[in-house]
């Protein structure tokens, strides 16, 4: 019951449903208790999803300070790919307006290296995108562009679509910074608009960048 409520409770967080989300993650810490079983690495999985929700409603500071308890519970327990990298995605960002670019550098290795560990040393695409952002919101967008042209010489395994979208994202933002001509960026915002999976936020986002193209060009 308890890993039932988790899963919806990944499912409503996917679905941008924070008050779902935060109902559902409730009754799974209810239902642990009440069954007496928790292992070594469930009340860190719970802690990782709180930090999950607590940064899509931008409580920053409510977010775990140290994430390397957390990791290392997810090394010797239980653990999945995707619950590392949604993980890695609100500690990195968080990190960085917490304490700095260093700091969210440090966390990124930190959750790729246990996610290597723990579940092989496969290519983690939504790893390289995250760092690839992370340079972006850095305005380091000579190191992004690098590492775009990396992550672009990797062979392209079928991704799902919402990473689709990050991706997108990742390449409108760099297009806007570079000052590309009105074209490109037009191309690459109608391409993105029209994804049956848009989260609000990320309409926000297309919307912000196309203003900012637009007041660059005058």
């Amino acid at each position: 019951v308890h890993c039932m409520y988790l899963h919806l409770c990944d499912i409503a967080l996917r679905q941008s449903l924070l008050p779902e989300a935060s109902r559902l993650l409730a009754l799974a810490e209810s239902a642990l208790e009440i069954s007496g079983q928790a292992f070594n690495s469930e009340p860190q999985i719970l802690l990782a999803v709180k930090s999950r929700i607590a940064f899509e409603e931008g409580r920053i500071e409510d977010g775990p300070a140290e994430i390397e308890p957390i990791l290392q519970a997810l090394m010797n327990g239980d653990s999945w790919p995707d619950l590392i990298e949604r993980l890695s995605q609100c500690a990195v960002l968080s990190g960085y307006w917490m304490r700095g670019l260093r700091h969210a550098l440090e966390r990124l290795d930190q959750c790729a290296l246990t996610l290597n560990l723990r579940h092989g040393s496969a290519v983690h695409r939504r790893l390289a995108l995250l760092r690839i952002l992370l340079m972006q919101v850095a305005r380091h967008h000579a190191e992004a562009d690098m590492l775009l042209e990396e992550y672009d010489l990797e062979p392209a395994p079928q991704c799902s679509q919402a990473l689709a979208v990050e991706e997108g994202l990742i390449r409108l933002r760099q297009a806007v910074a570079q000052e590309h001509s009105r074209a490109v960026i037009g191309r690459l915002t109608e391409s993105l608009s029209r994804h049956p999976l848009l989260e609000p936020r990320q309409r926000i986002a297309i919307a912000i960048l196309k203003a900012a193209a637009l007041q660059s060009q005058g």
